[in-house]
């Protein structure tokens, strides 16, 4: 059904994506890279406003739930609700607020759309930059995101993947950027409150904090003062957090949500190769003590995701989240088995990219013929 709806919505985005891919490949000045991302985020973000379910979606959903419930809702409504801590999704709450507010429920979906290209595509953008990166390395790096199927997760669902979005910029500058995890606690309050979903990564993240390798021994000292500290303040304010992500964990565990077999292939190819490129970084060793911690961390975070892979909702949108996650390991693993493809390790190079490729056309395949993308459709 709606075949014509969904064959021009694909196309849309699958032309869009490879006209960027062909602009940033040919682009040698970072300048004007940054001006092609700026361009594809305002173009991702008018067609995300655009969207238009014909069939029924969580985006309905929340758009009735706009209409119904914060339309007519005031301020001082608002503020009793957060404070009552009845409301465990608060950013989500808030951010629901605002949108209905102005009065456009397409811009729920538009600003979400805004704010996750911008974070992911600053990541790409900053850490090519700094590491010297060629543009064709940066193309194929945004055709391995732009195909891996979150668009339509994000204009639909929305508050999943915003969370992860923040929970990778607060990674990234604490891994890349030389923050602390201190000055990132805002953004990691924003994340949780967007979803239950993001709360088991941010204490995945705290677990990691408290047991990675440090050479110096005041800084290990202070990791795991810090990670006490952030345990009892987690354990004195956020039962209820906690418990409703544990109700909610035991709603999908008893498979009351209807599993989507081919998302479901999608997503086990997914973690088979992020996989393989965790397999392939570590024989092409990275010169970086801050990717190798930020690999560390990656490992952890595809073990937790292979956990659940019967159940499908956490198993999907957690190889979405790795797959995000992996940004920087993936932008290392192209631009490294570009360069040495050519010397005497070619042969071997060669057929890790020949591996690569087989698992990402698959990807493309499933998301794109039978996965959540065919659900794009503007009219």
């Amino acid at each position: 059904m709606f075949i014509i709806q969904r064959l021009f919505g694909v196309s849309i985005f699958v032309l869009s994506l490879l006209v960027i891919c062909y602009l940033i490949h040919k682009s040698n000045d970072y300048r004007r890279i940054k001006y092609i991302f700026i361009i594809y985020i305002l173009f991702l973000s008018f067609i995300s406003y655009c969207f238009k379910p014909v069939t029924a979606v969580d985006l309905t959903r929340l758009q009735e739930q706009l209409v119904s419930t914060f339309s007519t809702m005031s301020f001082n409504d608002l503020l009793l609700k957060l404070k009552s801590g009845s409301i465990t999704n608060y950013t989500t709450f808030f951010y629901f607020f605002v949108v209905a507010k102005i009065g456009n429920l397409n811009l729920l979906q538009t600003f979400a759309s805004f704010i996750f290209y911008s974070i992911i595509f600053y990541i790409v953008y900053d850490y090519s930059k700094n590491n010297k990166i060629s543009s064709s390395v940066v193309s194929k790096v945004i055709f391995y995101i732009m195909i891996n199927g979150q668009f339509v997760e994000l204009i639909s669902g929305i508050r999943t993947l915003l969370g992860f979005s923040i929970l990778l910029i607060a990674f990234y500058r604490e891994f890349y950027k030389d923050k602390s995890i201190l000055s990132n606690i805002i953004l990691y309050v924003i994340a949780v409150g967007f979803h239950n979903a993001i709360l088991p990564i941010f204490l995945i993240r705290l677990i990691y904090l408290g047991i990675q390798k440090e050479k110096n021994i005041v800084v290990r000292l202070f990791n795991l003062f810090l990670l006490f500290a952030l345990a009892y303040i987690i354990y004195k304010y956020g039962f209820i957090i906690i418990e409703s992500s544990i109700n909610r964990a035991n709603l999908y565990l008893n498979k009351s949500i209807y599993i989507q077999k081919w998302e479901y292939l999608a997503s086990f190819f997914r973690v088979a190769l992020m996989y393989f490129i965790l397999f392939v970084s570590h024989k092409i060793k990275s010169k970086s003590s801050k990717t190798d911690k930020y690999l560390n961390l990656g490992i952890y975070y595809l073990i937790f995701t292979t956990i659940f892979y019967g159940e499908y909702t956490f198993f999907h949108r957690y190889s979405i989240f790795i797959s995000l996650f992996m940004i920087p390991i993936v932008i290392d693993f192209i631009n490294k088995t570009d360069v040495k493809s050519a010397n005497k390790d070619g042969r071997i190079v060669t057929l890790y990219k020949l591996i690569y490729i087989v698992l990402l056309l698959i990807i493309v395949g499933l998301v794109f013929t039978r996965g959540n993308m065919t659900e794009l459709t503007f009219f």
